[in-house]
């Protein structure tokens, strides 16, 4: 039962919810490897915003949206769509692992609480990367468990952190370190016998060529030839790149930030394990299975601090920014597992305990997505929608503080033209810059939009829309 209503309430963020920021990239992208086979991105990215190869985005989410639009076409409701269903992947990979792992009971029980989860149900709403994320990471954690018992398994850890390390660019570096513990990890307990465990190996071959094909890219289209050029050109993103050097080179910022962000992590911990914090303590700490699923939460929440930490030395979003809870995500399975199976599933305190956690995510699932919350007519679209029906075929429009990308999926079908630089040719402004003015270059202002609630976790999405004097 808690399943279908979590699943309902995914699915009905389609309606509710909002596509924000960084989905229309994501979403272009698919768009663009249709066409092309690559990643051209005429408005740039976060690197350069000029028309260029992608060097921001991996490659796994947009292809992951590639396929809904060759079903559904390039369109705001398949976008809406995909975002949507990709909450329903971690639900299916906690129950069928955790089933696998620890039998039927227990899987409906991770899958029940993942299903009303309400960060991840956000995130699919807003048509970012982390349920897939999130998919993926359930599926290394399930195979390096299994792993445990038949060495074999170790090479589908390999396949799915390969793939996790290639959807989302910021918690790329994640996969790497995470790697590294791993293998860490592994060396306590078998010592020098990891060298010659030739599943294990071949499991870190397996992550490589991924990681590999897609440095290769990135080399051959981004290296300027130089030494140093080479540590930034081989990465996902050249913005997370210079993002971790400015907080490295202004460590009075970061060390600033890295106290506020470590209070809002913990908080996200104690309110996730609130009811277990017992189980959590009494759990044997270097027993193997579950030394692998401690690790795994540590590093979730130790990267989590420290890349949210460096993203704001130079973004400045607030200390306490709801959307970085985002990152711990991947830990919440791992989590539950390791008190799950601490604990006797037909027991009473187990039972209440089980009760309490779904209760209080589900009320925090709906609150996130009520309607109420969400679904007035944001500003921005209502402006794309009104100059849909105004453009004629042929017009363009110079978007000023507004995101390109967006105002091209709500324009393209009419064959309006979206421009990143005033020209003369251009009919309409659409400006998020509402305090200015254009009367002077020959324009006069249509309607500002202010109506909408905008999207809480972001931005207010006002602007103002201009047309040229006939």
């Amino acid at each position: 039962m808690v399943i279908a209503v979590g699943i309902a309430i995914r699915i009905s963020t389609i309606w509710t919810m909002q596509p924000s920021s960084d989905a229309y990239v994501y979403f272009y992208m698919g768009n663009s490897f249709l066409q092309h086979g690559e990643f051209i991105m005429p408005y740039g990215d976060y690197s350069a915003f000029s028309s260029r190869f992608s060097h921001h985005f991996p490659p796994v989410y947009p292809l992951y949206l590639a396929g809904f639009i060759a079903l559904f076409g390039y369109n705001p409701f398949t976008l809406n769509l995909a975002s949507a269903l990709s909450g329903l992947l971690p639900i299916a990979a906690a129950y069928w692992a955790t089933k696998d792992l620890y039998g039927k009971k227990k899987g409906l029980a991770v899958a029940a609480i993942i299903s009303v989860e309400p960060i991840s149900t956000a995130m699919g709403g807003i048509g970012f990367s982390e349920n897939l994320v999130n998919f993926l990471f359930i599926l290394t954690m399930w195979a390096i468990l299994k792993s445990l018992k038949d060495e074999k398994y170790i090479l589908w850890a390999g396949l799915f952190a390969g793939l996790g390390y290639l959807t989302k660019s910021s918690m790329g570096w994640f996969f790497i370190i995470a790697g590294l513990a791993g293998f860490a990890w592994r060396f306590y307990y078998v010592r020098w016998a990891v060298f010659r465990d030739r599943y294990y190996l071949g499991a870190i071959g397996i992550f490589a060529a991924f990681f590999s094909i897609w440095a290769l890219r990135n080399i051959i289209r981004f290296w300027d030839g130089t030494f140093w050029g080479l540590f930034t050109a081989w990465q996902t993103s050249a913005y997370t790149s210079y993002v971790f050097g400015e907080a490295v080179s202004r460590p009075a910022d970061l060390l600033y930030i890295l106290f506020p962000r470590l209070i809002f992590f913990a908080l996200i911990f104690l309110g996730t394990a609130v009811f277990w914090l017992k189980e959590l303590k009494n759990a044997p700490k270097l027993e193997e299975h579950n030394s692998a699923l401690f690790l795994s939460i540590f590093l979730v929440y130790l990267l989590s601090w420290i890349i949210s930490s460096m993203f704001w030395v130079v973004e400045r979003y607030p200390m306490f920014w709801a959307l970085n809870a985002r990152y711990i995500i991947p830990s919440l399975v791992p989590l539950f597992w390791l008190v799950f199976r601490q604990h006797d599933f037909e027991s009473v305190d187990f039972r209440k305990k089980l009760a309490a956690t779904t209760a209080v995510a589900l009320v925090l699932s709906i609150a996130v997505c009520t309607p109420f919350m969400f679904n007035q007519q944001r500003a921005d679209i209502q402006a794309l929608e009104d100059l849909r029906s105004m453009a004629e075929s042929g017009d363009r429009v110079y978007v000023r503080a507004f995101h390109p990308y967006e105002a091209y999926l709500y324009l393209h079908d009419g064959n309006v033209s979206v421009d990143i630089y005033i020209s003369s040719e251009d009919r309409f402004i659409l400006s998020g810059l509402t305090e200015e003015n254009y009367t002077m270059l020959g324009y006069h202002l249509v309607r500002e939009y202010r109506a909408g609630k905008g999207d809480p976790l972001r931005f207010s999405w006002e602007c103002n829309l201009w047309e040229r004097n006939a």
